[in-house]
């Protein structure tokens, strides 16, 4: 079920109004049922994934909590060299149970989204040894949201391992946890101590919460349909024929293309915060106003913040436990050796972050691309601070500018590679970009894609309306959620309230109508097939 629907919008009315008319006691039970039937929607074999991960990682969490109490019990009278001895011996027990729930969660992950990639590559690289084979690939099934899932789900059992979460009991509890619908298919990836309390735990109706959330979704629509979508008339022709991207078209390409997928998916998680505010239930933010970075590194933990989290704390930091990187770490030449095993951790888990987005080339370089260019930060890091202090860089406003545009740079060269459908596309891209003006091309208007890229004034004026009424109400936004309360808005402010939801709206429909009539589909997001 999408968001940008009809449908969708029927369903969160039905769900809201069941919600708050049972008892208290059984909301987390509408919400459950009410996040099955969502899934269900787009296909029933997607549950019966889903169903195996919170079957799978439901009862080793219960096993890795049955075994701690157990080790509590014989540890309450014995010495300390018999609590170790048995702390030992358990520790293997809970690391193999842990072990066996990631492995069974990713290897369905990895079959039905990278065997295919795998085994194409496999079947590449023997035919080089002048073998003939051939390959068929596989007609696998891939169920929406399930890296997003599949994530959530092992966090949650490295957490139980750790001891910063208890072990869920009820099943129907966790299923809630791993399902709730607001967050499914995108994510942000929630943690199980962030979430579970606000889940299970008693909500009244609070007129507060239904505004800001409606005022929240309707900012989500907004982004997604008057921009990310309208956007996609431009930037979908120039990437599907990167031959034509030259020099200006190139440059409006990428920069269009990375203002589509912030509106996209900030877009989305505006609907996802603000469906949930409805139900009472604060989801963590994933945004940050990543493009007002000041470096690469900042930019990753202002952009998909939820997703650099989990990879930071289930992967990066773990790497740094490893005997390899134990031993780098507390070498003779420990001030070189710490910087290498920093590189090393860095580029393994950009790798994988790249790895996570799909089954391309062009997704693991991009992760590769951020890991490479992180590490050289890293590296020049001393230099670079002595320079900045050196001529007090870091005071004046026009170097913060200067950064910002640096960074934005660097991503938008980035997301060339990350939307190229191909290694070769993505040279096609580059080579058309920086072999050509583009003033040449821009003149001459017999090809489709230039035609295309001829916009007239109409379309000008309004993209300048969409970001002006954009920002007005992101603003808005901001203070209704410092205030977290209508009764403290001034009347002024609730007139501009009004005045700035009823634009969304109106310019959304407008957009919407217009996007029917050329026959672009509207309601699919970009990070639905990640």
């Amino acid at each position: 079920m999408s968001f940008i629907s009809l449908a969708f919008l029927i369903f969160l009315f039905i769900v809201l109004v069941i919600y708050y008319i049972v008892p208290k006691k059984y909301q987390w039970i509408v919400l459950l049922i009410s996040s099955f039937i969502f899934y269900a929607w787009a296909s029933i074999w997607y549950v019966l994934f889903l169903l195996f991960s919170i079957i799978s990682i439901y009862l080793i969490a219960l096993n890795v909590g049955k075994i701690e109490e157990r080790v509590e019990q014989e540890c309450e009278s014995v010495d300390k060299d018999q609590k170790k001895a048995i702390k030992l011996r358990y520790g293997k027990k809970k690391k193999a149970l842990v072990a066996l729930g990631i492995i069974l969660n990713l290897c369905v992950l990895i079959v039905v989204k990278y065997l295919n990639f795998i085994c194409s590559n496999v079947v590449d690289l023997l035919n080089k040894f002048s073998l003939s084979i051939s390959f068929t690939s596989f007609n696998l099934i891939l169920p929406l949201g399930l890296s997003f899932y599949t994530f959530q789900s092992i966090g949650y059992l490295i957490d139980v391992y750790r001891g910063m979460a208890k072990p869920q009991k009820n099943i129907f509890k966790y299923a809630l946890f791993v399902s709730y619908f607001p967050q499914l298919l995108q994510g942000p990836i929630g943690r199980y101590n962030d979430l579970s309390t606000q889940l299970y735990e008693p909500h009244y109706l609070n007129t507060d919460n239904m505004y800001i959330g409606f005022q929240r979704m309707v900012l989500g629509f907004f982004k997604k349909i008057a921009i990310a979508d309208m956007l996609s008339i431009v930037v979908n022709p120039i990437f599907n024929n990167p031959t034509f991207a030259y020099g200006i078209i190139g440059i409006l390409g990428a920069v269009l293309y990375a203002l589509q997928l912030y509106a996209d998916f900030s877009g989305f998680m505006d609907i996802t915060i603000g469906c949930s505010k409805m139900l009472g239930i604060q989801i963590q933010e994933n945004f940050n106003k990543p493009y007002l970075s000041k470096s690469i590194s900042e930019y990753w933990r202002r952009w998909h913040i939820t997703l650099g989290a989990w990879f930071r704390d289930y992967v990066y930091y773990p790497l740094f436990r490893t005997k390899a990187i134990s031993k780098l770490m507390k070498g003779k030449h420990r001030k070189i050796t710490s910087k290498i095993a920093t590189v090393i951790c860095l580029l393994i888990t950009w790798v994988l972050i790249g790895f996570w987005h799909g089954a391309n080339w062009t997704y693991i370089l991009h992760g590769t691309y951020y890991g490479v260019i992180i590490s050289i930060g890293v590296l020049l890091e001393p230099v670079n601070s002595l320079i900045r202090n050196k001529l007090k860089l870091d005071n004046k406003k026009w170097f913060s500018i200067v950064q910002i545009i640096r960074t934005f740079a660097i991503v938008c060269f980035g997301y060339i590679l990350f939307n190229s459908s191909s290694l070769s596309a993505f040279g096609e891209y580059v080579q058309a970009l920086f072999t050509h003006s583009g003033i040449k091309a821009l003149i001459n208007n017999e090809n489709e894609i230039i035609q295309l890229l001829n916009l007239s004034w109409v379309y000008v004026v309004y993209l300048g309306i969409v970001f002006v009424v954009w920002n007005q109400a992101a603003h808005v936004s901001n203070q209704l959620v410092k205030i977290n309360t209508l009764e403290n808005i001034s009347s002024s402010w609730k007139i501009k309230y009004v005045f700035l939801i009823s634009i969304l709206i109106f310019i959304s429909l407008a957009a919407y109508i217009y996007l029917s009539s050329l026959g672009i589909a509207t309601g699919g997001f970009i990070y639905y097939e990640f």
